[in-house]
């Protein structure tokens, strides 16, 4: 951990032992910042004049008053108590009396700012829905921000755009006690706009893509989605170069009725409102190795009133195992 001293200005590093007492988060971010190692090489009061150092300087002066010997950056969910300042450093509130104006700014649930609710105790769908919307000095951040909510291992690559947020639905995807399946449950945005990588046309080619979602914006009106947690046959999903891959029963169309579905329903383990949500995926192979997910506005039909395609889910009775590869498209 490295923290800023509020008296001598000068950084230290706290790798192999904790830091004395209690100090500082500083919560807000603005352009132009004072880097790391700008304070590793000279003190803060030796650079020139900026709004960065004016906001350090009251940041440390603040610390002192509240008798807080370091300061360190950190995010809004990350402390148990806050004090929000204006420019000015005049106290605006604590974080517990301006919860309702802070969730409805941030869309986060008011029990997770104010700590009745954990964490981990909100879906995927529902912690991605809080990105949606926001935008970042570099498009990589919009995923690189997300990395310790969702505690993940993730090394950032600067340059690879885009593609940050597909590595960072992989890594989510592999975390052995983190994911749940409401990650595959989003849709298009309506006005065809990806407005975390700054108002981005996109629409799926065809109404068709993979199951990871290109960017947080599709999570906007998955924040209510109810996880369940009951194993999937087959050992859940795994990643491939070729996609996502998953075993499902599914039933041998042809020998029984005498022609093949060129479609299936994947019914996810969440749900709405009661409603189990459900996925269409199209076959793009005729050798049924490829397939990719359809309909990508909407999250489909209640599984109970499904009719005219086949649906799978994990009534393993029915049926064969079937390996399925859901394709996914390179970034837009």
């Amino acid at each position: 951990m490295r923290l800023l001293h509020t008296s001598s200005y000068t950084l230290k590093e706290f790798f192999d032992e904790p830091p004395p007492g209690q100090y500082a988060i500083l919560s807000h971010r603005w352009r132009d910042e004072i880097k790391y190692d700008d304070l590793r090489m000279t003190p803060l009061t030796s650079h020139a004049a900026s709004a960065s150092k004016d906001k350090l300087m009251g940041a440390c002066e603040q610390a002192r008053q509240d008798h807080l010997q370091w300061l360190t950056l950190q995010e809004l969910l990350a402390s148990r108590h806050m004090k929000v300042y204006d420019r000015e450093w005049k106290l605006i509130g604590t974080k517990a009396e301006l919860a309702s104006q802070l969730s409805q700014i941030t869309k986060i649930g008011i029990d997770y700012l104010t700590g009745k609710a954990q964490l981990e105790q909100a879906s995927i769908a529902c912690k991605l829905s809080w990105m949606a919307g926001r935008r970042t000095g570099k498009v990589e951040d919009i995923a690189y921000s997300l990395i310790g909510i969702f505690r993940v291992f993730m090394t950032p690559q600067y340059g690879e755009g885009t593609n940050a947020f597909v590595r960072l639905q992989e890594a989510i995807l592999k975390s052995p006690s983190g994911f749940d399946e409401t990650l595959f449950a989003w849709t298009a945005p309506q006005d065809g706009e990806l407005q975390c990588y700054g108002g981005q046309p996109w629409t799926p080619p065809n109404d068709r893509w993979g199951l990871l979602a290109p960017s947080p914006d599709c999570f906007k009106d998955s924040g209510d989605l109810i996880r369940n947690f009951k194993p999937r046959p087959g050992g859940g999903f795994q990643l491939t170069h070729q996609g996502v891959v998953f075993e499902l029963p599914y039933m041998d169309t042809r020998s029984k009725w005498g022609y093949d579905f060129k479609d299936i329903s994947l019914a996810l383990k969440c749900s709405r409102g009661g409603l189990q949500i459900v996925l269409e995926l199209w076959r793009a192979s005729k050798d049924d190795v490829a397939w990719e997910r359809m309909q990508c506005s909407s999250l489909g039909k209640p599984a109970k009133e499904k009719k005219g395609s086949l649906l799978v889910n994990d009534k393993a009775n029915q049926i064969m195992a079937r390996q399925i590869t859901v394709s996914q498209p390179r970034q837009p």
